[in-house]
């Protein structure tokens, strides 16, 4: 009897997460590398032209692709700029609503600095759909920096959380 009662209980668990699982239409699934690049005390964020809401610089980790090499290839077409991905930080969940679902990313942040020494004056804009702006981080709070969490976790040093991989681009 415990056998069978343990087996209906298990089939009926894993049916309310394969059930949950197919409702998740890829369209709406965002898997993102975002990169925090701090030069004197201000932070380079992106923003969608036309709007005000603020995000980290980065973008969609392609198929086969790891995440840290995502974030290389993203400041180079979106900036002109390399980039040296150092630590991984953390990763936050963030879901909000659009015209027709409610979108869902995971973002991997991770530190960056850039390969050069760079000046903030230097760093331009190679995407037409997007603008940048960088945010003093005492002010950060004053911003909508999405997600959200991101303000949090930008009140205190950013330490290094663990990362492994075996990508290798």
């Amino acid at each position: 009897m415990k056998i069978i009662c343990c087996f209906f209980i298990e089939r009926h668990f894993c049916t309310r997460i394969l059930k949950r699982l197919l409702k998740v239409n890829l369209k709406n699934f965002h898997y993102l590398a975002r990169g925090f690049l701090i030069i004197d005390g201000y932070l380079l964020t992106v923003k969608t032209k036309g709007t005000s809401m603020l995000f980290l610089p980065g973008g969609h980790i392609e198929s086969m692709e790891g995440a840290k090499y995502a974030l290389q290839r993203e400041m180079q077409e979106e900036f002109g700029l390399k980039v040296e991905v150092s630590d991984f930080i953390g990763a936050i969940e963030h879901i909000w609503p659009d015209t027709h679902a409610n979108q869902l990313e995971i973002n991997l942040l991770f530190q960056m600095q850039t390969a050069d020494s760079v000046a903030r004056a230097e760093i331009k804009n190679l995407e037409p759909h997007l603008d940048f702006e960088w945010v003093p981080l005492h002010h950060i709070n004053d911003v909508d920096l999405q997600p959200e969490p991101l303000k949090s976790l930008l009140q205190k040093p950013l330490v290094p959380a663990y990362w492994a991989s075996t990508f290798t681009t």
